[in-house]
């Protein structure tokens, strides 16, 4: 029905609606009133393009809650408005660009609970790893739909991890056969748990740098604290990791637990367009 009472029919309805605004949580409140009382500026989330994130002091600590994708975007506007440059980094074989300051910039302190950013696409549209299911069948979602009353931590997350470190080993073995060893098929075959699975891959990868577990993703450090060097190391390794799953996008371990987790059951369609399986596949 019409503003004016008329009534519309149609076969089907789209409701495109876009990036629909929630209600303030507890928590919102909570930070909004801090800010209030003692003087700060506090931009509570939401569309990026709905709020103001200009005029920020130059050279004073702003504290930014998340590494998400709608930091990108405050990013690329406070960037514009700070009027600073970038430069390709000569020699870089990833054309990667420099950014020098104007001197207009705060100094942004970003922090999440994982402590690391969303993961980088393919560079330029690359074909990704196609990714076909061993274990998560859709017979297999099927079956856990049609029983219901599912523990995904006890049921389901072992064997999305399953498929997540049996990717990740064949990407490693091709071109690195010799950082792969044993037969870590019928290991994951035989582990129905997390920490088993988690055996397999340590038992499996013969090359420290190459050290993957199925936490890393969720919880980088594995739940111990690291000082500033362990930090420096694992910054290393997620840019290392990064740069190699955007350029490299068909053979790189982790750009295949990339695909895997963003798949879909291939049925009949092009493996570069995966169908989605059943929902998102991410740790608990």
């Amino acid at each position: 029905m019409l503003e004016d009472g008329r009534r519309l029919s149609a076969p089907a309805v789209v409701l495109a609606q876009g990036m629909v605004q929630g209600r303030r949580s507890r928590e919102v409140e909570e930070l909004a009133g801090f800010a209030a009382r003692h003087g700060l500026r506090y931009v509570e989330p939401g569309m990026p393009a709905e709020r103001d994130f200009t005029g920020l002091p130059a050279g004073q600590d702003v504290l930014v809650r998340g590494l998400g994708a709608n930091l990108f975007d405050v990013l690329g506007r406070l960037a514009e408005e700070w009027g600073g440059a970038f430069e390709a980094v000569e020699g870089d074989p990833h054309g990667r660009l420099r950014y020098l300051p104007s001197g207009r910039e705060p100094r942004l302190l970003v922090g999440s609970r994982r402590g690391v950013p969303y993961r980088s696409k393919p560079e330029g549209g690359r074909s990704v790893r196609p990714f076909v299911p061993r274990w998560a069948s859709p017979e297999w979602f099927a079956a856990l739909a049609a029983r219901g009353g599912i523990d995904f931590a006890d049921e389901v997350w072992p064997v999305l991890g399953r498929e997540f470190a049996r990717v990740y080993l064949e990407a490693l073995g091709e071109p690195r056969p010799q950082a792969v060893g044993g037969d870590w098929l019928a290991g994951l075959e035989a582990a129905s748990t997390v920490e088993e699975i988690d055996a397999v891959l340590e038992a499996s990868i013969g090359e420290e740098e190459w050290a993957w577990a199925l936490e890393e993703p969720h919880r980088p450090t594995r739940g111990e604290e690291v000082g500033p060097d362990g930090w420096a190391r694992l910054v290393r390794r997620l840019v290392r990791d990064e740069l190699g799953s955007m350029s490299d996008p068909w053979r790189h371990p982790r750009a295949a637990v990339n695909g895997a987790m963003g798949a879909r059951a291939a049925s009949g369609r092009s493996p570069h367009r995966p169908r989605r399986l059943h929902g998102r596949l991410a740790g608990p």
